[in-house]
């Protein structure tokens, strides 16, 4: 509402209309009604200074806005730092805004310039390292397997993370850091030795307490690892006994089964033994009963030939027969012709 010296904002309004602005407004910078449009609002826009001459505007020059534009399309990062993992590798630690860090391994060459620019102390280091996180945070969102994780979220799955109930990390008198934890199921512990890229992303970490929770499984692994072990094999062992009696029981009902079906089997056989041999003994019956039925016939019918002796007439037909055995015999008896054997 104040008027600046010589400066008329009912003059500049009029001008402004003319050209073809239908609402025009005014703000202060510094007061509460401050306007402070991201740069993004400039894109496709002429940015024009002009200066008022009586009732016009006169163009004085443009300005090219396009780099803030971009600039302003761009992610921006609460934080961007080099760490090294377990293994002193390189990664960078990207922490978009608004959004989950994350680390990735940049190329050698990218690493070389970093280090390179940070050793020569220029004054482009701080550009060098949004033009890298905008780089790698581009390539992380086209290829997330890229991404790696330093902070344990999802590194320590084989081990039972519960077990750790307290940690501490701090350092000693001689500034070696050192991580105590108190685990269940374990008697007390000596601090273990933190390594300096550990501790630095201790620091930098979204969850400190959660990082110092996996930093204790990764430093104290054996020990939940021997726990989880002995858990194991007690559990092993119990599956193998209730395997063996499983076992033992099938091989006993199996020898039973076994023992049954001989039983069952002998005894079938001597029954069919019994049987054959009644048969047997049957059939032998009945054979020396028809044997001695031949022979009795065999020996009445040799009594009674014996008992037979040859009349006249017989004589004289074995007579004749035996000079003509080829020839039908013919011998008339009475009123009838016989013919005998």
């Amino acid at each position: 509402n104040n008027e600046v010296s010589g400066m008329s904002k009912q003059r500049i309004e009029h001008a402004l209309q003319k050209e073809g602005f239908q609402s025009v407004k005014f703000y202060n910078p510094d007061g509460a009604l401050g306007y402070h449009p991201d740069d993004s609002y400039f894109a496709g826009k002429d940015i024009t200074v002009a200066r008022l001459k009586n009732w016009q505007l006169e163009d004085i020059s443009k300005i090219d806005v396009s780099d803030a534009v971009s600039q302003s399309k761009q992610v921006g990062f609460d934080r961007i730092q080099m760490v090294q993992d377990d293994n002193k590798r390189w990664a960078m630690y990207i922490k978009p805004e608004g959004q989950k860090a994350f680390s990735i391994y940049p190329d050698k060459a990218d690493l070389n310039r970093f280090f390179t620019t940070l050793k020569q102390a220029q004054d482009t280091m701080d550009s060098l390292r949004v033009e890298l996180a905008q780089k790698y945070y581009a390539m992380a969102e086209t290829k997330p397997d890229l991404k790696v994780d330093l902070f344990g979220s999802g590194q320590h799955n084989e081990v039972d993370m519960n077990r750790i109930q307290k940690v501490n990390v701090f350092k000693a008198k001689n500034d070696v850091i050192l991580c105590a934890a108190t685990i269940d199921g374990a008697d007390k512990l000596q601090p273990r030795v933190v390594s300096p890229s550990q501790w630095q992303r201790m620091w930098i970490a979204e969850d400190k307490n959660e990082y110092k929770k996996h930093l204790a499984a990764t430093l104290f692994a054996d020990i939940l690892q021997k726990g989880q072990t002995q858990e194991q094999t007690a559990s092993e062992k119990q599956v193998d006994e209730t395997e063996v009696k499983q076992e033992t029981q099938v091989s006993t009902d199996k020898n039973e089964e076994e023992h049954r079906e001989y039983h069952e089997e002998e005894n079938k056989q001597a029954s069919s033994e019994e049987k054959t041999y009644i048969r047997e003994e049957k059939d032998a019956t009945v054979q020396r009963d028809n044997n001695a039925t031949v022979e009795k016939k065999e020996e009445t019918k040799g009594k009674q030939k014996e008992e037979t002796k040859d009349t006249p007439i017989m004589k004289q037909w074995k007579e004749l027969k035996a000079k003509h055995p080829d020839a039908l015999l013919l011998f008339r008896v009475g009123d009838f012709y016989e013919m005998y054997e």
